[in-house]
């Protein structure tokens, strides 16, 4: 989620841009300030600027805040000794107390801060905050986002933001009902086109103790499935076509490679047609077949393409 003022209102160019978090959530310690928002920040600044990027357009990005275990004179910064009380007993309600008001009590320098910049970028910023940039006119644009989410989100094509059984069923259904099913297939072929008795062995094992990974998936979405709309099963349609397009790229993969020679294939390895003819046919029937089944209506896919 994404809130924004001014952002489009004017056409001043933006030369210094300032990153803020709702700076009035902390508390002080023996060390000093201390706030859990200071390595958020860091990361947003590094995802939007990165290291060298806005130097070279003469563009300035600072981040607005103390820095943790900064021991700061909180009287002689304005703060009013009732508030630095309130912040040393509980720190959260002190915080909130100061969440939505037009007479912040604490901090008044880094408040003076937020006007010297063209655009503040903020992580959310409380409507403390907000109302003090609106009120000098300042350009922001609030993430209420966990900047690790957002890395996970943009990195790994999942949506962080989903209802916790959603989120639960769109990794399920990547890592169980795509991934273990799949393997489950392939592994025990591998361990039937072993010849040699230490491979064979150990990945008989294998086979055995993996079983039960290539049933948990659905299970899962059987237990799952009152609860599922159907625009749920259309998001694990598109979780599931994302790991098998992901599964597809490795195969790809395997075609270029040279063949290995037959000697090897005693410790387990199989020929890589005979491997990837078994993956395509695993693929409808173990992965596809049974996502179908379930309202997961992943397209089929042919002997050609897989």
């Amino acid at each position: 989620m994404i809130s924004s003022a001014h952002a489009f209102e004017s056409k001043l160019p933006v030369r210094r841009i300032g990153f803020a978090g709702d700076f009035l959530r902390f508390s002080i310690g023996k060390t000093g300030y201390s706030s859990s928002q200071t390595r958020n920040i860091a990361w947003l600044r590094e995802l939007i600027t990165g290291a060298r990027r806005w130097p070279r357009r003469d563009v300035g990005a600072e981040v607005i805040a103390p820095i943790d275990g900064l021991a700061m004179d909180f009287e002689a910064d304005g703060a009013t000794a009732a508030a630095i009380e309130e912040y040393r007993c509980d720190a959260e309600l002190a915080w909130a107390r100061r969440y939505d008001t037009t007479t912040p009590d604490v901090l008044p320098a880094l408040f003076d801060a937020l006007t010297r910049y063209d655009l503040i970028v903020g992580f959310e910023l409380s409507p403390t905050i907000k109302r003090h940039l609106n009120a000098h006119s300042i350009r922001y644009v609030s993430f209420h986002v966990h900047a690790l989410r957002m890395l996970r989100d943009l990195c790994l094509d999942r949506d962080t933001s989903l209802r916790p059984l959603l989120r639960a069923a769109d990794l399920v259904t990547r890592f169980f009902c795509v991934g273990e099913a799949l393997s489950i297939p392939l592994l025990r072929a591998t361990w039937k086109a072993a010849e040699h008795p230490l491979p064979r062995a150990v990945l008989g094992r294998i086979v055995k103790d993996e079983a039960a990974h290539g049933v948990f998936g659905w299970y899962f979405l059987d237990w799952a499935a009152p609860s599922l709309s159907a625009d749920d099963r259309e998001h694990l349609r598109q979780a599931a076509e994302t790991a098998i397009a992901q599964v597809k790229r490795l195969w790809d993969d395997l075609r270029r490679r040279p063949k290995a020679p037959p000697r090897i294939h005693a410790l387990g390895w199989m020929q890589t047609d005979a491997y990837l003819s078994l993956a395509a046919t695993s693929l409808q029937d173990d992965v596809i077949a049974p996502l179908r089944a379930r309202g997961i209506l992943v397209a089929p896919q042919s002997s050609e393409s897989s």
